[in-house]
This record gives C-alpha cells, sequence and structure tokens, in this order.
C-alpha cells in the first residue's frame, strides 16, 4: 500500500493472503504501523475514514469512499487520491480508478485539471511523488538467498537512478547505477536485478538516491531495510 512520507507517496507492505481490493483498501485505511509511525510514515487520509465498496469493471476499480475523504486543502486532496490510485493499481489488471463518495461519483476528484474519467497514475505524479519512488522490494521483505529486483519510478537528471546496498555493519555489498524510462523533466519506470554476494546474511539496508550537480552529494535519497 501507499502512505506518505517527507509529503509524498512511500510503499510499504502489507500481507493480505490475497489480492483482494477490498482488503487492500481496509489496509490502506487503517494507517501506518507503528514502526513505521517511528521512521516518520503518515498518511493523508483522514481519521475516519471508510470504504464503502469496491467494484471491478475490467481495468477499471471503482471505489466507493466515506464523504470525509472528500474534503481538505487541494494538497491532501491530491495526496489521498494518489494514495488509493497507485494502491489499486498495485494490482494486476487494475490500471484506473473512478472514485465515488457516499456513492455519488466524483469526476476529477475535486480538480477540473483532473476531469478525467476514469483516473490513471498519469494523472499523479507531479506533487505526490518524490523524484524516486522505490517499489520493489517492499520494506522489510525477506530476500536472502537469491536477487534483489529494485524497481520503481522516477523522474532524475538524465533518467539516471543509482543505487546501493549495505550489510547490517553498513559495508557496502553493491552498488551500480540504473536507467529509467524517461527523465530530465518528465516520469518514467526503472527496474534492476542486483546479484548480493554469496552468502551475504541481512538485513541488508537498500538505497535508491541521485546526486547532487552541485558538489555530489547524495539527493532524493530512498532508502528502505529488507531481511
Amino acid at each position: 500500500v501507499y502512505l506518505v512520507m517527507n509529503g509524498a507517496l512511500h510503499t510499504v507492505g502489507r500481507a493480505l493472503g490475497a489480492t483482494d481490493p477490498m482488503a487492500l483498501m481496509e489496509a490502506l485505511l487503517a494507517g501506518p504501523a507503528a514502526v513505521e509511525v517511528g521512521a516518520g510514515i503518515t498518511s493523508a487520509l483522514p481519521a475516519g475514514a471508510s470504504v464503502l465498496g469496491v467494484t471491478l469493471d475490467g481495468p477499471t476499480a471503482r471505489v466507493n469512499l466515506s464523504s470525509n475523504v472528500a474534503e481538505g486543502s487541494p494538497s491532501e486532496l491530491a495526496l489521498r487520491a494518489a494514495q488509493v490510485m497507485y494502491t489499486l493499481t498495485a494490482l494486476p489488471g487494475i490500471t484506473s480508478v473512478e472514485f465515488a463518495f457516499d456513492g455519488v461519483v466524483n469526476y476529477g476528484f475535486g480538480r477540473p485539471e483532473l476531469n478525467v474519467h476514469p483516473l490513471g497514475r498519469a494523472q499523479f505524479t507531479d506533487g505526490v511523488l518524490p523524484p524516486i519512488l522505490l517499489e520493489s522490494p517492499l520494506p522489510y521483505a525477506r530476500v536472502s538467498g537469491g536477487p534483489l529486483v529494485l524497481a520503481g519510478v522516477a523522474s532524475t537528471f538524465e533518467a539516471t537512478v543509482n543505487y546501493k546496498v549495505l550489510d547490517p555493519q553498513g559495508v557496502l555489498l553493491a552498488k551500480g547505477v540504473t536507467m529509467a524510462t524517461c527523465g530530465s523533466g518528465c516520469w518514467g519506470t526503472f527496474r534492476q536485478t542486483v546479484e548480493l554476494p554469496a552468502g551475504a546474511v541481512g538485513p541488508f539496508t537498500v538505497q535508491v538516491f541521485d546526486y547532487s550537480e552541485k558538489d555530489g552529494s547524495m539527493v532524493d535519497l530512498q532508502q528502505i531495510v529488507v531481511t
């Protein structure tokens, strides 16, 4: 599911046992776990929000939410819509979402520039995504004994996404650079398989980031721990 960190989307994992849209929405509305709150992860969705139903119509998920989800500032509404959009479209076969509040279909989620029906991820990028969003692996996922697959979306200079993998003592195990499908003003996806040294034991720290053009420091860092 997609929560919020530093004012932008952040991916977390939930063990649901099935790819059920209703269960996924309920997990999203439950918000961050205690360990996630301690890491600064929040949710833009209001307390007391509820999902009244989710139905599928081909590649479109029609989600009916309580009306309090549609009450807030434009920036809050954009993040809320993005959380729902990215969470539901993470399921195989779902590429768009139609929003309703207390059964009334909402076009554009209260924003004229989003008066598209139904809405897709393309309408929720600038302002809701960090420059690099790591979607795989999920935090605390079990990756020991196999290659590490890094995947996500990014909008970086010349589409470059740098990565590092560190062992529990902070020793560098792997590093490199991969390319997003678009960059320098546009959003693209990236995917990179990283082989870890034989016998390496986690937990591992995974970092994806860009380098500052000004001083070469790490910027736009996304960091998770996997086991």
